[in-house]
């Protein structure tokens, strides 16, 4: 739970892009962002849409960092809080520096599962992602992905048991020979 205006960096894959003219007709942008756990819209601003806007396409995986922004609104007697991030800057996964999504070392006794997601479609990725929630453990998850030519290997932030039905029902989504234990 972040607080109004907190510091956040959010990662995934772009599913919409829409385009808004402002008022002064400037263009800005909300963008939805949705990784393994859900979706979150990320709103640029004419300043950083005119910069980022190249890295701004569907099923591009990019990383955001920015402001959290909560919004209280009412419906039918009900309230509801929409969080959503205001977009500071914007990373395509590619150029990542560590590649590990969180910075933290792996420890030495932790086994992890490596999944390489190239060229999956969306509907695989939903099944990676509902085979990963129901199969929890203590093993990181890393997706390896290659963008512009390089390979980079992101930290998700679920963790799962590896055992060998998970391990065969991962293989049928994504191929032998993209599935393997470290």
């Amino acid at each position: 739970d972040k607080q109004e205006r907190e510091d956040v960096t959010v990662g995934g894959i772009i599913t919409k892009v829409k385009v808004i003219t402002t008022k002064k007709g400037e263009m800005m942008g909300i963008v939805t962002l949705e990784d393994m756990i859900g979706q979150i819209d990320v709103t640029l601003f004419p300043k950083s849409f005119q910069q980022y806007r190249m890295l701004l396409k569907e099923d591009a995986i990019v990383i955001v960092k920015g402001k959290v922004n909560r919004r209280e609104r009412s419906f039918g007697g009900e309230e509801t809080v929409e969080i959503s991030v205001l977009c500071d800057s914007v990373t395509p996964v590619n150029n990542v520096v560590n590649g590990s999504g969180n910075g933290e070392p792996k420890p030495e006794h932790q086994r992890a599962v490596n999944i390489r997601i190239n060229g999956l479609a969306r509907p695989d990725i939903k099944t990676l992602k509902d085979m990963i929630g129901i199969n929890s453990g203590d093993c990181n998850v890393y997706f390896h992905v290659t963008a512009n030519g390089m390979p980079t290997k992101v930290c998700i932030d679920l963790k799962v048991d590896p055992n060998p039905r998970f391990l065969n029902d991962v293989e049928r989504v994504v191929g032998k020979e993209c599935v393997w234990l470290d």
